[in-house]
């Protein structure tokens, strides 16, 4: 490498053009592409950077000077660039030039040789520049590294050309003044360069009289006066722009005349424009001399050209297209794997070893050098021998020739590692772009004001996508601008923690609730400084992270704790740990109680706990326990254990084992609690089922003998009466723990098998309950007792309760339920609104009976009165069930009488549904009818008398009519059921909608797609191909939230996150008008989240927001048992009285909220109690009495409510009518009963 060293005073002969050189400014202010906002420092530029600290130690360097010089960040960090870098070669003044900078405060710059840290030394040239402290002092130094070893060598190697050249070479500018004299030109003439160069023109050299002859020939060519003088030598080469060559001589310093051959060329840049000429002689006599220093300087140029990495080479292609290289260095080699020999004459080896797909630009590249006489150059690939392929760059400077031919003089070097790093570096570009714009999280930048707040500035497509805001919306803007989008407070919050981060000038990360277009959400946030100005902070990076579904997480895991604790508190379960090394055994309290062991007793290991277990059930835990031990199942078991005291008492076993890193079990974690009443229920609910089944042998005997009581005379009625009310009691008490024990084994964990045998029973039960109510009520008919009651109630409601009944069962044979009621029936009625809620329930349950498939479709119209200012309905029942022949149309409407033998086998019934419908909708003065076809469905309908009155007020407050807010807007309407988008149309016209309806997805998705426009979607979710969900995701392709508002009708249970498809709202099925207005409204207001319907179901947890003290007055254990269990279910503990006395002894101990009270008890009965509680307590301090009786009949209920009681529950008990009863209840406090005493 001395030779880079030695050469450096040559470099004043070549520089690369300010095109190429690399230049380095500050980052401007603006924003920059979204790269830089995840990095301070772009690792793009591929000149080498480092930074070090006052003491000259390195803080950090770049990508680009690991690529240099081999050392990474963590090599070089503390090391001094020096010691680091520099070698024996290395120049002393160098260095001492280094410190003498390096002391000083300005920018300085100059070239040292440095060593790679594989040894190989390179030229780079180096600008330094201090950094101070607002106190002025020294901070870091800053240094900018190129490599000019590739530079440094090609002037070395111009410098050896011209040094070495057996021909004159003499250079001047555009006057004439010479500026290069090679040592050819001094042996030439004589003259040293520094006489000639800068103050002497060329003519100097020449023969005057040869000067004056030509400028004599010139001026009889241009028939004008041409002096003698340089313009005349260089006339026709400035003219024609071609060399020109010819005969001259040179007088020598000494006075001899040297004729020569003298080559002038004109010098022009780029733009063309004349920067100077080049003169080349050779002298006429010395030809032989010159041919052995040419071969001596091509022995010199091929050393050098072989010490140079690549290929220099002159490349010659004449006027008729035939290519050459006349010279190729031995680098050729390396770059096409050819030999100099191969294209000396013929260049058809190198262009087969250019890359195909290549070629023709390589070829077109040199036609437009050749052209405009630029630098050719090209990066290209080469295709070696044995397969791989090169990356190359070529350089060359065209020659023109006299002959027409161009002579490119170059050379290419191999860039391949250049390439691959180059290429490696826009991948990763790539790479942190995609991960910039895909991952889901908000990336922002806010820009310091000058009011001290922050604007944004930039947002990535994740903050839009977590947001619905777009970078036009929210850039340039402050938080606090953006109101509606982003309310005031948040906009508040924003501002105030983008300036705490800027006045500690360091991250700061927090939790923040944060809510954009209505959309609340939590987010964990962390701001950055970004850039400074004027020693503060004038720009904040933020990164935030969506964490609402962990916030939810958190909340319902405290929730679930807290539950835990309150459940295992409440339900005195007991927990275990066993440390399977030590078989140490760790019990809490209530283990110990579960047990009837004392702990200061008890030896607290496996042993121990083994003697408590009952011998007849060790086997099988030691067994089960051992199996979860091996991994093969968990523990899930119940056995009997052996108190303390001798009791024996069933446990139920529930353990998680924890395993060391290998597998191996090392503890046991598990839980006991009692559930000795539970297995005692399970029995008593054999027992019920076998009653049950005693029981339906019963009703029916009881059936044979209510007919035979039918026939005989009216004398025999009251008989009749008695028996059945007797009958309904006997049935009913049992019947009660049928119900409820199935009810509540089905919310218990059940195995598949288990749960069908549990709802097998609870359906049996329900049918036999239906059947005893049908024989009630039609006795009641029959015998004329079944008086209408008459009181005012609203007509939507009634028809919406009675399609609740029915949901449930629509849902699970997936059948569509609807209904419409016309514009002109009016909101309220007088009327009994029981027995018309029965009559539409019975018709809509044998529709659902029948129906396998289709829909089930409910109509209330209004037709003309019979009497003056009355109200008569018309209601019927569509279905598209199996249909009846209309020869057997006769048997419906006859008491136990059903359409063939066939009918009762499938779907069961007692025909009495119809019978009774016919003579209650007979009782209110209307008539019943019914049209149907074989396997074409039926349409059951009637029509009632009821008279018109005013709603209630807050039913009235509530308007269906179209309002401002809704009026012409457009709503699509999607569903697969012709019948609920006519449903559906005819409801959104009276909103004041413009309904589009359509039963194909696919076609509303085609409307979509070619710019219809709407302002909401209704959607049906159970669709056939495609589904509702999936509809509404191609739509979000098409149209986002903002733009199109979607409300999903669900059929009941099958409701879907909101979070899967964008959705604003749902509505369960049957649809509900009242409820849908209101999502309806919602959304085109844009208001809330997402919301649904009205949903059905049991709230299994009052107790803790309603608190009641309970009294349960009940002679029945198996009754006792199940009233408790109910209420239990629903967060409630009661105590319990056998009879009435215990009754009105209990009330005087405590303060009770809510008494349930049986009817027939020993020693005191339910009325006399409730009698004798309403004569020791006023009505404002005693608690409410609600009968729970198996006596159903309405004079029973006369009698209650006569005795004093506040509600009536007959046997079998719903938890829908203990819950009912339970929240009207109001809490007293306890102190009230007994100041009253």
């Amino acid at each position: 490498m001395p030779a880079l060293v030695s050469g450096a005073a040559a470099g004043r002969w070549w520089w690369p053009p300010a095109s190429e050189q690399p230049t380095f400014s500050e980052p401007a202010p603006t924003s920059g592409p979204g790269l830089a906002t995840l990095a301070l420092v772009a690792e793009n530029i591929t000149s080498a950077i480092v930074i070090t600290d006052a003491l000259g130690r390195i803080d950090w360097v770049n990508e680009a000077f690991t690529r240099m010089t081999g050392y990474t960040l963590a090599d070089a960090l503390g090391k001094r660039p020096g010691r680091l870098l520099q070698g024996a070669e290395t120049q002393p003044a160098d260095i001492a030039c280094f410190r003498t900078g390096l002391a000083g405060r300005d920018s300085f710059e100059t070239e040292v040789l440095n060593y790679r840290r594989d040894g190989q030394p390179y030229l780079v040239h180096i600008k330094i520049d201090p950094v101070f402290d607002p106190a002025g002092r020294l901070r870091s130094h800053i240094a900018i590294q190129t490599d000019i070893t590739h530079r440094r060598r090609q002037e070395i190697m111009n410098a050896e050309v011209l040094a070495h050249a057996a021909h004159c070479i003499v250079a001047t500018d555009a006057h004439g003044i010479i500026e290069i004299f090679n040592p050819g030109a001094v042996r030439l003439t004589g003259y040293v360069a520094g006489e000639m160069i800068g103050c002497t023109k060329l003519t100097a050299l020449l023969e005057p009289r040869e000067l004056v002859d030509h400028a004599a020939e010139l001026t009889t060519q241009l028939d004008r006066v041409v002096p003698p003088s340089f313009e005349t030598l260089v006339w026709r080469t400035h003219e024609t722009g071609e060399p020109e060559e010819r005969e001259w001589t040179f007088r020598h310093r000494d006075g001899r005349a040297v004729p020569v051959r003298l080559s002038l060329s004109a010098m022009r840049d780029a733009q063309g424009r004349l920067t100077g000429y080049l003169g080349i002689a050779s002298g006429i006599s010395a030809e032989r001399q010159a041919e052995e220093n040419r071969r001596e300087f091509d022995l010199r140029l091929r050393k050098i050209a072989s010490q140079v990495p690549g290929m220099m080479f002159q490349y010659r292609r004449t006027a008729d297209g035939r290519s050459s290289f006349p010279y190729a260095s031995e680098g050729i080699r390396d770059i096409y794997g050819i030999s100099p020999a191969e294209v000396k004459d013929d260049i058809a080896a190198m262009t087969r070893a250019v890359h195909p797909d290549d070629r023709e630009r390589v070829q077109n590249a040199i036609r437009e050098s050749a052209l405009k006489l630029d630098p050719w150059l090209c990066e290209y690939r080469t295709m070696r021998p044995d397969g791989t392929a090169r990356w190359v760059l070529g350089k060359a400077m065209p020659e023109p020739q006299a002959n027409g031919a161009f002579i490119w003089h170059g050379f290419i070097t191999d860039i391949t590692a250049h390439r691959q790093a180059q290429e490696a570096h826009e991948q990763n570009r790539a790479f942190l772009q995609s991960i910039y714009s895909s991952v889901d999280l908000a990336i922002f930048v806010v820009e310091a004001t000058a009011a001290g707040d922050f604007r944004f500035v930039e947002v990535n497509p994740g903050f839009e996508r977590m947001t619905g805001i777009i970078s036009g919306q929210i850039c340039g803007q402050r938080a606090e601008d953006l109101t509606p989008i982003i309310p005031p407070e948040v906009g508040g919050a924003l501002q105030a923690n983008f300036r705490r981060c800027a006045a500690a000038d360091d991250s700061i990360e927090y939790e923040e609730k944060v809510a954009f277009s209505g959309r609340p959400m939590w987010w964990l946030t962390r701001l950055t400084p970004l850039a400074h100005a004027g020693g503060r902070v004038v720009r904040l990076v933020g990164l935030a992270v969506n964490i609402t579904e962990r916030k939810a997480v958190e909340l319902r895991a405290q929730l679930l704790t807290e539950r835990l604790q309150l459940a295992s508190t409440a339900a005195q379960i007991g927990i275990w740990d066993l440390d399977l090394m030590s078989q140490h055994l760790m019990w809490d309290e209530r283990m110990h109680q579960l047990y009837g062991t004392a702990p200061a007793q008890f030896e607290c290991n496996f042993g121990a706990w083994r003697r408590c277990v009952h011998p007849a059930d060790m086997g099988r835990v030691e067994q089960q326990f051992q199996a979860a031990l091996g991994g093969q199942r968990g523990l899930d078991t119940a056995f009997r254990i052996l108190r303390g005291d001798g009791e024996v008492r069933t446990l139920r076993a529930f353990a998680h084992v924890e395993r060391t890193s290998d597998g191996r079990p090392r503890r046991v974690v598990g839980v006991n609690w009692d559930i000795t009443a539970e297995q005692h229920a399970q029995d008593e609910t054999l027992r019920a089922k076998n009653e049950a089944e005693q029981l339906n042998r019963l009703l029916g005997d009881s059936l044979v003998r209510a007919k035979e009581l039918a026939r005989e005379p009216a004398a025999a009625g009251g008989a009749k009466t008695a028996f059945l009310a007797n009958m309904s009691h006997e049935i009913r008490t049992p019947l009660n723990a049928v119900l409820g024990m199935s009810s509540l084994l089905l919310t218990s964990d059940l195995n598949p098998e288990q749960h069908e045998l549990a709802e097998t029973i609870r359906s049996s039960g329900d049918s036999l309950l239906d059947l005893l109510n049908d024989i009630l009520d039609y006795s009641k008919i029959d015998s004329g007792h079944l008086e209408l009651e008459r009181q005012g109630f609203v007509l939507r409601e009634c028809v919406e309760s009675a399609l609740d009944v029915l949901a449930g069962r629509t849902a699970e044979k997936k059948l569509d339920l609807l209904y419409w009621m016309g514009d002109d029936i009016p909101l309220a009625a007088e009327g009994d609104v029981t027995r018309l809620r029965q009559i539409i329930v019975n018709l809509l349950g044998n529709a659902v009976k029948f129906t396998e498939r289709g829909e089930i479709f409910l109509t209330v119209r209004r037709v003309p009165p019979t009497v003056p200012g009355g109200l008569r309905l018309h209601l019927s029942v569509h279905d598209s069930g199996i249909g009846i022949a209309p020869e057997r149309m006769d048997r419906l409407f006859k008491s136990f009488s059903q359409v063939d033998a066939s009918t009762t086998r499938n779907y069961g019934g007692t025909g009495l549904g119809l019978a009774i419908c016919k003579r209650l909708v007979e009782l209110m003065r209307g008539r019943i009818w019914v049209e149907s076809e074989a396997g074409k469905g039926s349409v059951f309908q009637f029509e009632v008398e009821l008279a018109a009155v005013a709603p209630p007020a807050p039913v009235a407050a509530v308007p269906l009519v179209s309002s401002e807010e809704s009026r012409g807007r457009r709503v699509l309407i999607v569903d697969d059921n012709p019948t609920q988008c006519r449903v559906l149309c005819l409801q959104a016209v009276t909103w004041g909608l413009v309904p589009r309806s359509t039963t194909s997805a696919r076609e509303a998705l085609g409307w979509l797609e070619r710019g219809d426009m709407f302002d909401l979607a209704l959607v049906d979710q159970a669709m056939p191909e495609p589904g509702g969900l999936e509809f509404v995701t191609a739509l979000r392709r098409v149209r986002a939230p903002a733009q199109l508002p979607v409300i999903l009708l669900t059929p009941l249970g099958r409701v879907r996150a909101p979070e899967k498809a964008g959705v604003v709202g749902y509505s369960s099925k049957p649809i509900k008008p009242r409820a849908l207005h209101a999502l309806v409204r919602e959304a085109l207001l844009g208001q809330g989240g997402v919301r649904r319907g009205a949903q059905s179901g049991v709230d299994e947890n009052i107790a803790r927001r309603h608190p009641l003290r309970l009294l349960l007055v009940e002679d029945n254990a198996v009754n006792q048992r199940v009233a408790t269990l109910m209420l239990g279910k629903l967060g409630y503990m009661a105590d319990v009285a056998g009879n009435g006395l215990a009754a009105v002894a209990a009330l005087e101990r405590h303060t009770y909220d809510l008494v349930f009270m049986d009817l027939q008890m020993p020693e005191m009965d339910g009325l006399q109690a409730t009698r004798a509680i309403c004569a020791r307590w006023p009505k404002s301090v005693r608690p409410h009495i609600v009968a729970m009786t198996a006596n159903a009949s309405t004079d029973d209920r006369e009698a209650c409510l006569a005795a004093g009681m506040d509600g009536f529950i007959s046997k079998p008990v719903r938890l829908q009518d203990l819950r009912g009863v339970l929240l009207i209840t109001p809490v007293r406090e306890p102190g009230e009963m007994a100041l009253a005493k």
